[in-house]
């Protein structure tokens, strides 16, 4: 497979175990970090239902990124906290915006 040029970014996200209590000491925290071309985008003990998929939808404007997780599968009966790791790869040198939405729709940071 022939990678794709850079500039034309691919991405791709994971989401950890549950866990029962924060491990950052500001739950629901958005860590931001690069590394080469790679942006890589941390929702920090984000707050969902303990049986729900973390998906992310990433919507691209410019050198904007809007973030937008959503939940999937059958909710049970507890929540707990996730880390959700989204990696945006080959990107051109820049500057970009980078806007994290939790499944609400609500504004977590960037």
């Amino acid at each position: 497979m022939k990678p794709a040029p850079l500039g034309t970014p691919q991405y791709s996200s994971s989401q950890s175990g549950c866990y029962d209590n924060p491990t950052y000491p500001d739950p629901d925290s958005i860590i931001i970090y690069v590394t080469g071309n790679d942006i890589t985008v941390l929702h920090k003990d984000a707050f969902y239902n303990c049986c729900y998929e973390i998906s992310v939808e990433i919507v691209q404007d410019g050198n904007v990124f809007n973030l937008y997780e959503h939940e999937s599968g059958e909710p049970c009966y507890c929540m707990c906290y996730f880390d959700i790791t989204t990696t945006i790869y080959d990107l051109e040198l820049g500057t970009y915006t980078i806007n994290v939405y939790n499944a609400e729709g609500e504004y977590v940071g960037g």
